[in-house]
């Protein structure tokens, strides 16, 4: 990943998510389960395996995850702050009433994944698939940025989409409160399927 820190490197060893050193980069390693709450920090995790599907009321904290699998996890009621997950594997996973700041997914899978009722800080997604994703009833901090993703039929309903940018991304279908759309960035081919969604009649 870029800009990593140079850490110690432990390479194709079977762990237990709790036997996790801080400031530690494993590779290609299976990490088995925890008996405890996730409390993770400054960790590069590459190429590894998780047993473990059940990570709520978690804590990534300067984490970088780099292609590693998710699918159907459960990440509900955690706090990720500053931590990059990059080409990985997120569908179907739940975030529902999370708190995510300074967090970057990237050429990741992530299609029906739930961040409903998440408070998103200053969070950015790029060039990854989110068709028929849920961010409904989320608080947006500061910025959300959707960058080269795909946002087929995802729902943003009964969220303010204030200091939301969707310039660059697919978003047909895209569901959406009227009320809330006020102060959302989009750019001019972007611009048909929001009139139509609001009712305007164009000849």
């Amino acid at each position: 990943m870029q800009n990593s820190p140079e850490y110690p490197v432990v390479t194709s060893q079977t762990l237990s998510l709790d036997d996790l050193q801080p400031a530690h980069h494993y590779k290609n390693c299976t990490l088995t389960y925890s008996n405890t709450d996730i409390r993770l920090s400054e960790l590069i995790l590459d190429h590894c395996v998780f047993q473990q599907t059940n990570f709520r009321q978690g804590e990534w904290l300067d984490c970088q995850v780099s292609h590693c699998q998710f699918p159907n996890a459960d990440f509900s009621g955690s706090h990720v702050y500053r931590c990059q997950f990059e080409a990985c594997q997120l569908v179907g996973t739940d975030w529902t009433m999370s708190r995510l700041k300074q967090v970057t997914f990237t050429d990741s899978q992530a299609s029906y994944c739930n961040f409903s009722e998440t408070e998103l800080d200053q969070c950015h997604f790029v060039s990854t698939r989110l068709e028929e994703a849920a961010f409904q009833a989320m608080t947006v901090r500061n910025s959300l940025t959707f960058t080269d993703c795909q946002l087929l039929a995802a729902d943003f309903s009964d969220s303010a989409l204030k200091r939301v940018d969707f310039r660059t991304s697919t978003i047909d279908d895209l569901r959406f409160t009227p009320a809330l759309v006020r102060g959302c960035r989009i750019d001019a081919v972007q611009a048909l399927p929001f009139a139509l969604a609001l009712g305007v009649e164009i000849d």
